[in-house]
């Protein structure tokens, strides 16, 4: 029986266990009208083997097996889900779109379920999260004629038999609204139930003071993130990451939001290749170059929209008082928006003004001033003392945006009372907030504070704020440094930090993490302005702490652009002890990248500047990673030669903890190299010297060779001992790692269910740190 029954069609999300999942498929079938499972095999089409044969998408007999459950308490296969609602949809005649929506709807919900949670029992953070609208204000007013423009460009861009994608340029000058009215017209899609799937926004910083237009490189690396790419799969080419971005919005509705473009060639790159998606850009310039855009100009207001305007910040009857004084304060505020909306709340909150008094002190500002810097000004002017400070010293963050505890650095002040004055210039419209918690600059407004900065504040008291902020991320980040490796050794001493804002803890592993994923941004900035102010010292050491982080979350890009900026810093004040450790750091970031040459030369480097100085710890631990790089070519031999000599070192420095991180790294080379024996020795040499102190990554060698030698249940053993280990001090990738070694020795065993759930596990681990390991886990299985 084909044919749509009555009643809605069953929600995936709904479903909680993998058996739920199974029982909605088989609502849909049911809802659907019962279609036989041939007639869903014939719907499902073919697919392509990897052999280049092809075969029936849909098999009927997979079909029964899933449906009775055979398959459970594991999820059945995407490939499965996506063809089994594909069928089912096909046999009721919906359109082709309608398919593809649903297949997405139901991939979501598959992916949700297969997610395994943390193993500290946290949520997977940075996946899937593509839902990144700006905040929209109340206060927005007029432009119903461009927003029913938009309005029109979205529907042409959701038809069936679209076959581009639409791009709208919003082009006007600063102040006018551009950003406002793109977020409200991306509200009113979404509450309308459009583009809900995906909503994607950047500022791409085309006119900012501090930092310059963003590198779509990095733009295009979040968009990918937050399609759920795992940060191994993520290129360092800009071609191939635009590549990539395309195929991941392929037949799928995504709007996205580019703010504040500085031209073409920044956008191009973050433009979907498919029909189905909307595009909505905010420039000061044209962007007539890009091939099919919808150009909406927007103006400044009409007098009537001005006078609204005011009417909506400051109280429609004092400005119905006063009618005529209200159009002239629009006329000297030229009509702008953001103009309009700052005078507006200068009114509001000064009681005993008229709307005349407003106008007579806008009129003698403007006399001998540019008339928009004149109507800014007014607001800062009418700031208490204190808070003109924090005003001024709040435009030299850096960074695109702040939190009230990175603010109270700048402005030296208690976080509680920084807070309490973000708060009242958000209320004066001389602050912007797009998420709760972070604040942030009109462009033109952080203008006017670079402005008033130079006019009142020396050099000195300038640097001494910059310098206060910096130093406040580099002991912030040194912090979440200990809680994701609680037993790391730094070898220098971090450069002082003197300031207001407490430097927080973090209580968990996933706090520290989530920390330094929301402030990566203003990390790099700091990094960089660091460098550009000559805090010499801060500008290497900032990269050099967040080495762990960039090492764990994959950023591949910004590890590299902070380690380059930090070498330059270092070589040009002669510090080449910091060059060699910025070098050491580099080396590693081109081995995980697979850039053995690279890695090999910086290594290499940095252990000669190391040997020079006569610093033999910083020399074996060179020696030591380039012994982990000719491991990671296959070639054992030249890594023992290269242990050995670190091993020496260590000694000789009595460092017990490298000493016995070598051996065990010797150990493995010779496991490699088919000398168990000699493999054995070293490994216990090692957990001797570890009896104190931490034996975990001894223990996984030692399970590895017994793994090799078929001593299956002493491996197990060991890796079980490992996992316990790596588990206890917050080491997810450690215990990934073990994991897969776990579930290949339990499979060696014919224990498929038990190593199939480690795998599953290491998996899921992998793909959530952007671990390269996870292709190799990735290709595992266990029949």
């Amino acid at each position: 029986m084909d044919g749509r029954t009555d009643g809605a069609q069953p929600d995936p999300g709904t479903a909680s266990t993998p058996a739920e999942f199974v029982e909605a498929l088989k609502a849909l079938r049911l809802w659907a009208g019962q279609p036989s499972l041939r007639r869903l095999s014939s719907l499902a089409g073919t697919t392509t083997t990897p052999d280049g044969d092809e075969v029936a998408a849909l098999p009927p007999s997979t079909a029964s097996h899933v449906l009775t459950g055979k398959t459970l308490p594991r999820l059945p296969k995407l490939t499965f889900v996506e063809a089994f609602v594909t069928g089912c949809l096909s046999a009721c005649g919906e359109s082709t779109q309608r398919v593809r929506d649903q297949v997405h709807r139901w991939q979501n919900a598959w992916r949700a379920l297969h997610e395994p949670p943390r193993e500290n029992g946290e949520a997977a953070h940075g996946l899937d999260v593509h839902r990144q609208l700006p905040r929209d204000i109340g206060e927005f007013t007029g432009r119903e004629a461009e927003l029913d423009r938009v309005l029109a460009f979205a529907g042409e861009a959701e038809r069936d038999d679209a076959d581009a994608v639409v791009v709208v340029a919003i082009e006007g000058m600063a102040g006018v609204g551009k950003t406002r009215f793109m977020v409200r017209a991306a509200h009113q899609l979404t509450r309308a139930g459009r583009f809900e799937e995906i909503q994607l926004w950047a500022d791409l910083r085309g006119f900012d003071p501090n930092q310059g237009p963003a590198d779509p490189a990095v733009v295009l690396e979040t968009f990918l993130r937050q399609l759920g790419v795992r940060g191994s799969d993520i290129p360092i080419d800009l071609a191939e990451r635009a590549t990539l971005y395309r195929d991941r919005l392929d037949n799928r509705k995504a709007l996205v939001l580019l703010d504040n473009a500085a031209n073409e060639e920044q956008v191009l790159p973050l433009l979907p290749g498919a029909a189905g998606c909307l595009v909505m850009i905010t420039t000061r310039h044209s962007m007539s170059g890009l091939d099919g855009v919808q150009r909406i100009p927007i103006e400044v207001f009409a007098p009537g929209e001005s006078v609204r305007l005011l009417g909506t910040i400051a109280g429609p009857e004092r400005v119905d008082a006063d009618l005529a004084g209200a159009r002239r304060v629009a006329d000297l505020c030229g009509h702008l928006p953001i103009m309009v909306a700052l005078a507006a709340r200068q009114l509001r909150t000064r009681t005993a003004w008229t709307v005349r008094d407003l106008s007579e002190r806008l009129t003698v500002l403007e006399e001998g001033s540019s008339p928009a810097m004149a109507r800014l000004e007014l607001s800062y002017r009418n700031l208490p003392p204190a808070l003109r400070r924090v005003f001024r010293f709040l435009s030299r963050h850096p960074g695109t945006d702040f939190t009230p505890r990175s603010a109270a650095a700048l402005v030296r002040r208690p976080v509680a009372e920084t807070e309490s004055a973000l708060e009242t210039l958000l209320d004066e419209h001389l602050l912007q907030q797009e998420t709760v918690g972070r604040y942030r600059f009109h462009d033109l407004l952080r203008r006017l504070g670079h402005d008033m900065t130079e006019a009142e504040d020396t050099p000195q008291r300038q640097r001494k704020a910059l310098y206060d902020c910096v130093t406040w991320y580099l002991h912030t980040a040194d912090a979440a440094w200990q809680a994701l490796e609680p037993r790391r050794r730094r070898t220098f001493d971090l450069v002082r930090y003197v300031g207001a804002a407490p430097v927080p803890t973090f209580a968990s592993y996933a706090d520290a993490l989530t920390w330094c994923e929301d402030e990566r941004a203003n990390l790099v900035a700091a990094a960089r302005a660091a460098a550009d102010a000559d805090l010499t010292d801060a500008a290497w050491q900032l990269p050099a702490v967040l080495m762990r982080f960039f090492y764990l979350r994959s950023h591949w890009t910004d590890w590299l652009d902070t380690h380059r900026v930090a070498l330059d810093v270092a070589r040009s004040a002669g510090n080449r002890r910091a060059e060699a450790k910025i070098l050491n750091g580099l080396g590693v970031a081109h081995g995980d990248l697979h850039e053995f040459g690279d890695a090999i030369e910086c290594c290499q480097q940095a252990a000669d500047l190391y040997g020079e100085l006569g610093d033999v710890y910083g020399q074996a631990w060179c020696l030591n990673n380039l012994g982990v790089t000719n491991v990671d070519l296959e070639r054992p031999a030249g890594a023992v030669d290269y242990f050995l000599r670190a091993l020496e070192l260590f000694r000789r420095c009595a460092d017990t903890q490298g000493e016995a991180i070598c051996l065990n790294n010797l150990g493995d080379g010779y496991r490699r190299l088919g000398r168990p024996d000699k493999a054995i020795e070293l490994l216990e040499q090692a957990l001797t010297l570890q009896e104190r102190t931490d034996q975990r990554y001894t223990l996984g060698t030692l399970g590895d060779l017994y793994r090799d030698t078929e001593r299956h249940a002493e491996a197990v053993d060991h890796y079980q001992r490992a996992l316990a280990a790596h588990q206890s001090v917050g080491d997810r990738r450690a215990a990934g790692r073990t994991r897969a070694s776990l579930g290949t020795t339990l499979a060696a065993m014919g224990q498929d269910d038990l190593a199939r759930e480690h795998l599953d596990q290491a998996l899921a681990t992998f793909e959530e740190l952007g671990d390269p390991d996870g292709d190799a886990v990735r290709t595992l299985s266990v029949r």
